[in-house]
């Protein structure tokens, strides 16, 4: 019975843990604060991982005490909430950065496209003959 209070603990503090670590998560996506959300992503890997561990280590809820399993089962519940707010806030900014970069690369495309030109002799050449290819950076990222 020592073993499984022990692994109860270890459930409750990783559950905690993970909660907490996305309950941060969800104020910076809401706040759009990116340098808070890449902070976290770290320490929520580490939650995610003590989470799974502590999961394969705890046998069986059945065993344990009413209050301890009433405990275990509202804890267990709020991660599930905050756990798909994380998603669905998650899935929303991943939708967003592809949108952008889709307005990018089409910008880019569209404008590279019949780029003129002026000739040796004053005249405008249309198209990519001379041109020199648009330099495009965002963040560094490309």
């Amino acid at each position: 019975m020592e073993t499984n209070a022990m692994s109860l603990d270890a459930m409750m503090t990783s559950i905690k843990s993970l909660t907490d670590i996305m309950v941060s998560e969800n104020a910076a996506l809401r706040q759009r604060d990116w340098q808070a959300v890449g902070s976290l992503a770290a320490a929520k890997r580490g939650a995610v991982q003590a989470y799974e561990t502590a999961l394969q280590a705890f046998a069986d809820a059945s065993a344990l005490p009413e209050s301890e399993r009433e405990h275990l089962r509202v804890t267990s519940e709020r991660l599930a909430a905050v756990a798909e707010e994380n998603e669905r806030r998650l899935t929303l900014v991943i939708f967003a950065q592809r949108r952008v970069m889709a307005a990018i690369s089409e910008a880019v495309i569209s404008a590279g496209s019949g780029a003129a030109t002026y000739g040796r002799t004053g005249g405008m050449n249309r198209g990519r003959s001379g041109a020199a290819p648009m330099a495009v950076s965002l963040n560094g990222a490309f």
